[in-house]
């Protein structure tokens, strides 16, 4: 049988026919609506999953990590840091360069208290560096660390302590003496701003203070000095940026790290995460690629006497194994086409969804009186406030393609049964 003949009559296969009184069922379109469904999930997951992993990366690298930081092994003045400084400035690859100072204290107001990750800045950070002011949003106030008594706040912190700009906040901090004596120290600051990097694991510890009242305050033995490098390519060749940098230092003891190194540990946690997800969608999606097997086996036993008035016509066992091996590759190719297209379009509009089914819950909640927390589909806290989205067309492609040839290589096994069929039989059965 030619392939044209047997991909029509292939195509024939899902209509619902009548015959005898009544109509077959249609088990390829529950086939096809099967692949199409366990797609969905694995093409938002492939899509979500990059978008949040990439954007948590770059809000590390970006405003916490920096693309290097630079470390000394010995106590080193202010002087010798601004002096690496400009010695690292002079490097082509890199754009920035910025001293911070990085403690722990306790900042408290007369609403409450909490403890806070001490970062001592300079105060043009955010006015200079666009990848800093890209994804540090003031959400009050201003970004203002002219002063010494200046304080800029994570949201979720100044939430907790109740306090907007104007209001006053303590910060307890202390020095540890030989022996172990510990005396604690207590600065008032004036918040100027609040301010969120759209991911409250670090809107709940950041503090902001000026680099030279950091330097003050946080004792060297509860905080340490670093250099925040920013180069023009944070996912290019920064072992190569490292050996220069190396070259370029003013005096010996200075030791730099890439972001990759310092979030190695929070990295392989996502990548972990994410191929666990994947795994267990390609799994459902698996299954339903089988179920086609089942529903071509289903198709067979209906179309048995056509199955024998083909070969009475002269159709050969291969032209019958062609039609059905066609069957279960446009069930896949159907299926495929259906669940990548939803799963995209979920992923391109992941957020509105999200909103519109909080908004619903918390409707729902109001109208029957629900108790308790109001409903959240996702805990801002543990995720990005808003979820970027990049779309991985390759992967994407290769899952619907990965799809339909298995759809076409479990046909395998009912098309082979139907090539057995034999006409005498079912002349003799009908």
């Amino acid at each position: 049988m030619r392939f044209n003949s047997a991909a029509a009559i292939a195509f024939r296969s899902f209509r619902r026919n009548r015959r005898r009184g009544r109509y077959n069922s249609r088990p390829l379109l529950g086939a096809l609506a099967g692949v199409a469904l366990s797609l969905i999930p694995l093409v938002v997951v492939i899509n979500i999953s990059e978008g949040m992993i990439k954007g948590i990366v770059d809000r590390f690298l970006e405003t916490d990590t920096y693309h290097l930081q630079i470390f000394s092994y010995t106590d080193k003045t202010a002087q010798e840091f601004l002096e690496e400084k400009q010695a690292v400035l002079s490097l082509d690859e890199v754009k920035h360069a910025w001293l911070e100072r990085q403690g722990a204290g306790m900042a408290y107001s007369e609403s409450g208290k909490t403890g806070v990750a001490v970062r001592a800045v300079e105060p043009t950070i955010r006015v200079e560096d666009e990848g800093f002011r890209r994804y540090i949003e003031v959400r009050e106030g201003a970004f203002d660390l002219s002063s010494d008594r200046s304080v800029v706040l994570g949201e979720a912190i100044a939430a907790r302590l109740n306090v907007h700009p104007g209001d006053s906040v303590k910060l307890l901090t202390g020095k540890v003496f030989p022996g172990g004596r510990y005396i604690p120290r207590v600065t008032p600051l004036t918040v100027t701003g609040i301010v969120s990097s759209g991911y409250q694991e670090m809107d709940r510890l950041w503090v902001f203070i000026a680099y030279e009242a950091g330097d003050r305050i946080l004792s060297g033995e509860t905080s340490r000095t670093l250099l925040g490098v920013k180069t023009a390519d944070p996912y290019g060749d920064l072992r190569g940026v490292i050996d220069r940098v190396g070259s370029a230092s003013v005096g010996p003891n200075w030791r730099a790290y890439t972001w990759e190194t310092l979030n190695r540990s929070d990295i392989n946690s996502y990548e972990t995460t994410r191929s666990m997800l994947m795994v267990i969608m390609a799994m459902l999606v698996l299954v339903a690629v089988i179920n086609v097997s089942s529903s071509l086996i289903m198709l067979i036993v209906e179309n048995r006497q056509s199955i024998g008035i083909l070969k009475c016509l002269g159709t050969s066992p291969a032209g019958i194994r062609r039609i059905y091996r066609l069957t279960g590759l446009f069930v896949g190719i159907g299926g495929a086409l259906a669940g990548c297209g939803l799963g995209l379009l979920i992923s391109r509009y992941v957020n509105g969804l999200i909103a519109f089914v909080n908004g619903a819950g918390r409707l729902v909640q109001r109208v029957l009186g629900i108790p308790g927390e109001e409903f959240s589909l996702m805990n801002a806290e543990h995720y990005l406030q808003v979820i970027p989205v990049d779309i991985q067309w390759g992967w994407v492609a290769a899952v619907g393609i990965g799809a339909a040839l298995l759809s076409w290589l479990t046909s395998a096994v009912p098309a082979s049964r139907a090539g057995r069929i034999r006409p005498l039989d079912v002349i003799r059965k009908y």
